[in-house]
């Protein structure tokens, strides 16, 4: 039976678009009731991932950053969250629901109020008490924990969430990838010691490695940087595709696997006439011929047989978050490969920027004009803040070893006009305060400024090349020790002669008198250990349909696809479409287990009937749009002797004809290998 549907819930008018609505669904709470599934079908042309999940009927785009879920969609964000559930369980995870609205007071008693809240979304009610939209919970739970667990007995404690986070991001983009509002999974964990929180966070990253087999999608696990959440020991789980905002290094010798952010390449120190032409070339980029716009022009000075070769130099321009510091990278524009004669064109990394300017803005575009907009000159500059615009040239270490043999041996000769650019000036820079930068300030170290590149030297085993490819992250693992847990007071009881690695709090509860002892002795309250560990579910949705779209459509791994089966018929055979239904949808499964239990038992077949009045030429391109597994065809070999066409495209376009009494043992077969 087909419900009727009410075409005013999408603003439509009755009639509109209505054989694409009429979709009957035979599900599995009952062996053949049926109900219906509303989708809205938008004619449009071939697009990206993003356009496909439009076109298909799994989401539209409500606001800027805001989607809303339809019932495809849903389908495969609660397998999503069944999958989870399933791997928490065996963590002995307990599952909880945190509200999505903070308390100001907690963020300013963790620090992270401090460290910049542009993408928070913050309010206060009636009373002035301020609040914020969660982005994540570790000061909430942190909070709950403290005011209920108070012994080291009633650890190890592990709780998890899938809850709605928020974040104003001032340009959202690429669909589900970078939204404003997300489903995520947030599992926190609590030890008493060290040990055991790091053994802990060993046993979820396993787990989460076991999550991401079973969707049975390509994902890489790399080392990372902890951010804003704290902590020193991360790792990210990353999906590889085209669209995605991170670079995952890898080596083809060893097991490195890195986020780009985190790879510390050996940099050769300049030696000291090197030193002396950098000197010079400061002097010339603090000349009032010094260049705010600089084209690159070809210049004899410059030569391809100078160590590391080198073509050209490039400028990079960037500005901080207050629009008043322009940063200016000098780099190396082209640099040949090790082992090769090739050159290949140099990208500054954003990453490498921010250590030597922790300000920095990289997301912000046009930022000559945007300085310029904001302009302060030095000398009416407001006492009270002292904020006036400013440049800072970061240059990278090779570019003193590229001045050739031709360079003046004096280089009391060195002029501006000796450094290969041409130069034109903004009158706002011969006002401004500038600073050069050669080594990281908190290290010493040469500025390495470059983005790593394919076919670099591998900064592990040193014998294997490097290669570089683009991914989505979808989960990250943290280890946070005591950041949140000793601001907040979150400790237990520890009796004399419990050993405790480190972050003791004193009898006296004050985290102000936290002191860090050595292990193995005493303490009479310890702070708590943490872990954090998060998968992006919505951005997960985003990020497999991105990674695995082809020029059909949509193509769902069978762990997560909206159903794991699409019987078509031919029209005219409908009533025997039902029957293939009932032959291969005859588990008597529930809705609520489509997937594998824990124990293991054997998968039910997730089957959709499309009984919608259209031709099966549309019915079937339909279904390669949506991206179901596996397709059964009911047609002409139906007719002649009672045989199904099985379509699968994941495994390498199979199509082949399966007789009636065989058709659930294969598919079955066919299901296991997805």
């Amino acid at each position: 039976m087909i419900h009727a549907i009410d075409y005013r819930l999408f603003g439509l008018p009755p009639g509109v678009l209505s054989a694409e609505l009429r979709m009957g669904v035979i599900c599995h709470m009952s062996l053949l009731s049926r109900s219906t599934m509303i989708r809205l079908m938008l004619i449009a042309g071939p697009g990206d991932s993003h356009a496909l999940l439009i076109r298909a009927g799994f989401l539209r785009q409500a606001y800027s950053g805001l989607f809303h879920l339809l019932p495809l969609g849903v389908r495969v964000q609660d397998k999503l969250e069944r999958l989870i559930d399933k791997y928490m369980r065996r963590l002995g995870a307990s599952k909880s629901s945190l509200s999505s609205i903070s308390s100001e007071d907690l963020w300013h008693q963790s620090g992270r109020l401090k460290k910049g809240t542009s993408e928070l979304f913050r309010f206060q009610d009636r009373k002035n008490s301020r609040y914020l939209l969660s982005p994540t919970h570790e000061e909430e739970i942190t909070s709950l924990v403290a005011g209920t667990v108070k012994s080291y007995k009633e650890l190890p404690l592990r709780v998890y969430q899938v809850s709605r986070k928020y974040r104003d991001e001032a340009r959202p983009r690429q669909g589900l990838l970078r939204t404003r509002e997300f489903l995520m999974k947030d599992l926190y964990t609590f030890d008493y010691t060290q040990g055991r929180a790091l053994d802990t966070y060993h046993s979820v990253k396993d787990a989460y490695t076991g999550f991401f087999d079973e969707c049975k999608i390509p994902y890489l696990v790399a080392a990372a940087e902890s951010g804003d959440m704290g902590g020193d020991l991360s790792h990210e789980f990353h999906i590889p595709a085209r669209k995605g905002e991170d670079d995952i290094v890898s080596c083809n010798a060893c097991s490195y696997v890195a986020n780009e952010e985190l790879v510390k390449r050996s940099v050769t120190k300049p030696d000291a006439s090197a030193l002396m032409a950098l000197e010079t070339f400061k002097k010339a980029l603090a000349s009032e011929e010094s260049p705010i716009n600089m084209d690159i022009t070809s210049d004899e000075n410059i030569t391809v047989a100078a160590h590391p070769p080198f073509v050209g130099i490039g400028t990079w321009t960037g500005i901080t978050r207050d629009k008043l510091c322009l940063v200016r990278v000098f780099y190396p524009l082209y640099s040949q490969q090790p082992h090769s004669e090739a050159l290949v064109e140099n990208q500054v990394s954003g990453d490498a920027v921010r250590l030597a300017v922790p300000d920095l803005e990289t997301s912000l575009e046009q930022p000559l004009e945007l300085w310029e907009g904001a302009f302060i000159p030095l000398a009416s500059a407001d006492d009270s803040r002292g904020a006036h615009s400013r440049i800072v040239n970061l240059i990278d270490y090779r570019l003193p070893l590229t001045l050739s043999d031709n360079t003046p041996n004096n280089t009391d000769q060195l002029t501006s006009n000796s450094i290969p650019f041409a130069l034109s000036l903004t009158s706002p820079a011969r006002d401004s305060p500038t600073t050069t930068i050669l080594t990281q300030p908190l290290t010493g170290q040469p500025l390495d400024l470059l983005k790593i590149k394919s076919g670099d030297p591998c900064p592990k085993c040193k014998a294997g090349l490097l290669n570089v490819q683009r991914a989505i992250e979808v989960g990250h693992t943290f280890f946070l020790g005591t950041r949140y847990s000793a601001p907040l007071r979150a400790s237990v009881a520890v009796p004399m002669g419990i050993p405790v690695d480190q972050h003791i709090l004193p009898h006296n509860g004050d985290p102000t008198e936290l002191s860090a002892e050595k292990s193995g002795e005493s303490a009479g309250r310890a702070a708590l250990q943490m872990g954090c560990y998060g998968i992006g579910i919505s951005r997960m949705l985003g990020a497999v349909a991105e990674s695995l779209a082809d020029e059909k459509g949509l193509n769902w791994p069978r762990a997560i696809a909206p159903f794991d089966v699409i019987i078509i018929p031919k029209k005219g055979l409908e009533r025997d479409a039902v029957r293939v239904y009932d032959e291969i949808g005859c588990d008597g499964a529930s809705g609520s287990s489509v997937l594998s239990s824990s124990r293991g038992e054997e998968l039910a077949v997730d089957a959709l009937l499309d009984d919608r009045e259209r031709a099966i030429a549309w019915k079937l391109a339909d279904a390669d749009l949506i991206g179901y597994p596996v397709i059964v065809v009911v047609g002409r070999s139906w007719e002649k002797s009672e045989k199904c066409e099985v379509q699968c495209r994941r495994l390498d376009g199979l199509r082949i004809e399966v007789a009636f009494p065989d058709l659930k043992t294969y598919i079955k077969s066919l299901l296991n290998q997805l």
